[in-house]
């Protein structure tokens, strides 16, 4: 089955809401004393958008492409994948460092000086000391964004990459957003929530 894309239509609303999502189990001792353990690994971000306006028309009918989505998602079921408008992007970002016996790394992003895994990358280049890798010839693509490179890299060698990722999200409900008419052809939406999903590495 091919990607389900969150759809970039003219219509969604400047404002839009993102923040990690953490999990962590604090247990108190009877002297009040408290230990906290975190169980996430890495963020999940939530993120929270809404259509001030949609068009219905034949040439242009953005609520038909809205509730296509909605339902390709069959609700919480279904991965799809998001472009963050503001990260989205990877510069030679450095993802990993060669041993000599290691062959497979995560690629990764870099968040001012947070690094995350990226799950699902769009396009990319990888480089190796800063020389281009050839894919299928030095190195393939995972599914969740791991690179399996063919030889180990060398001890030592600074392995970077340059492209664009999704975040891969599901919806929170299985009760996609109101969709509102205004006038004849012109409708809007309430809130649509996703978060976005956290794969082994």
């Amino acid at each position: 089955m091919s990607r389900i894309i969150f759809p970039d239509l003219p219509g969604q609303s400047i404002t839009l809401i993102r923040n990690p999502v953490w999990s962590t189990s604090i247990k108190e001792s009877v002297a009040g004393v408290e230990t906290a353990v975190g169980l996430f690994p890495w963020p999940r971000w939530h993120y929270t958008v809404q259509y001030e306006v949609l068009r219905m028309r034949a040439a242009t009918d953005e609520l038909a492409q809205l509730a296509a989505f909605l339902c390709k998602c069959q609700g919480q079921a279904q991965t799809f994948y998001y472009t963050d408008p503001d990260y989205n992007t990877c510069s030679a970002v450095q993802f990993g460092t060669g041993d000599g016996s290691t062959t497979l790394f995560q690629l990764a992003r870099i968040i001012y000086d947070w690094e995350e895994p990226v799950w699902a990358p769009n396009t990319y280049v990888i480089f190796k000391n800063g020389t281009q890798l050839t894919e299928g010839t030095d190195y393939t693509m995972g599914t969740t964004g791991q690179v399996q490179f063919t030889a180990a890299p060398a001890s030592g060698a600074v392995l970077t990459w340059t492209g664009t990722y999704y975040m891969p999200c599901r919806l929170m409900k299985d009760e996609g957003p109101d969709m509102e008419r205004m006038v004849w052809y012109l409708w809007k939406t309430g809130k649509l929530e996703f978060k976005s999903k956290v794969y082994p590495t």
